[in-house]
């Protein structure tokens, strides 16, 4: 199993309640011997895949989530591949869904995926709709995850829409 260390996070707000999170994790160990479902389990499994996981501490009580997920039932199958082209499409469009009307809102929510995307990663989408393994408790009103793979860098980056 890869360990990955976060090497970089950026949180952009783009309304009142809205964020797009964009956190990078690094693995010494190469990728070239693991398919991209091996390590999108890694990542699943990972500290950093599961709400506020970095920092919990072992007397946190609060449930094990991802959006509107339970974390125990998540794997990499239910991660669906889209190019590059397609992932942006979708995050913007999703994206767009919650914020009608606010052209603003969009505007600036597609200038930082632009900006943050690399084409040269391979992208995925958590392709679960919200009642797929729910979580008993979560604190999402939209929540949309996915997980881009830059083989390359041996660099993982979990990207995500929410608004809590």
């Amino acid at each position: 199993m890869q360990t990955f260390q976060k090497i970089d996070e950026e949180i952009e707000s783009i309304g009142t309640y809205s964020y797009i999170l964009i956190r990078e994790l690094k693995t010494e160990n190469d990728f070239s011997n693991l398919s991209d479902y091996e390590i999108i389990n890694d990542v699943i499994n990972s500290k950093f895949h599961i709400w506020l996981g970095e920092d919990r501490t072992e007397k946190h009580n609060l449930p094990n989530f991802y959006g509107y997920h339970n974390y125990d039932e998540l794997n990499a199958s239910d991660y669906t591949l889209l190019s590059f082209e397609n992932f942006k499409l979708k995050i913007i469009s999703i994206i767009e869904n919650w914020h009608q009307n606010e052209l603003e809102i969009c505007r600036k929510a597609e200038i930082f995926i632009n900006s943050k995307s690399n084409p040269k990663s391979t992208y995925y989408f958590l392709d679960l709709n919200e009642n797929e393994k729910k979580a008993e408790w979560h604190v999402y009103s939209i929540f949309a995850g996915f997980i881009s793979i830059n083989r390359i860098e041996n660099t993982v980056s979990l990207i995500e829409f929410g608004e809590d």
